[in-house]
C-alpha cells in the first residue's frame, strides 16, 4: 500500500470514529510508583576557614543537577559550625543508587569574605538508603578539615 492510500485510510478511520479510535482507552496503563527517598546530610566544618557548600544529586535516569529544595540550597558553613542539608531523591519506575556530591569552596576568611582560595569535592555513586520507620530515607556524613591544605572526606553513613 503507498503511503497516499495509508494516509487517506487513517483519515478516513479519524473522520469515521473521531480521535477515540486511535486513543488509548483511560487508566490502560497507570504509571509506576516509587517511594522518594528522603537524605540527610550533615556536614561538619572543623576548620578554620567558612566554605560555601553546594550539594548535587543524580541518579542512572538523571544528569548531576543542584539540590533546589530550601534545606538542601547551597549556603555558606562557618568555620567549626556543622549544618544539616535534607533534599529528596526523585521518584524512578526501577530502583537505582543515588549519587551524591558535595563541593566545598572555601573562602580566604573566617567570616565567608576574601574569595574562593580552594574548590574540592567528594562524590558518593552508591547512595542506598535506610529503610526507616518514617518511610525510605538516608543520613550521611562528610567532614571538612585542615587548613591550607584543607580536605574533604568521604560521604558516608
Amino acid at each position: 500500500m503507498n503511503k497516499l492510500v495509508r494516509f487517506c485510510t487513517f483519515g478516513l478511520a479519524l473522520a469515521m470514529f473521531g480521535s477515540s479510535a486511535i486513543a488509548a482507552p483511560e487508566n490502560d496503563h497507570k504509571p509506576l510508583k516509587a517511594p522518594a527517598w528522603a537524605i540527610y546530610l550533615t556536614l561538619d566544618n572543623n576548620s578554620n576557614s567558612c566554605a560555601w557548600i553546594t550539594i548535587y544529586r543524580a541518579t542512572f535516569y538523571l544528569p548531576w543537577s543542584i539540590v533546589g529544595e530550601a534545606e538542601g540550597r547551597p549556603r555558606f558553613v562557618r568555620p567549626h559550625a556543622k549544618q544539616v542539608f535534607g533534599f529528596v531523591f526523585p521518584q524512578t519506575p526501577v530502583p537505582v543508587p543515588g549519587e551524591m556530591k558535595v563541593r566545598a569552596e572555601v573562602t580566604r576568611n573566617a567570616d565567608c569574605s576574601g574569595g574562593t582560595i580552594r574548590d574540592i569535592d567528594s562524590v558518593n555513586k552508591s547512595i542506598f538508603p535506610d529503610s526507616g520507620a518514617g518511610g525510605i530515607k538516608g543520613t550521611f556524613f562528610v567532614n571538612l578539615s585542615g587548613d591550607n591544605p584543607y580536605s574533604l572526606g568521604p560521604i558516608h553513613h
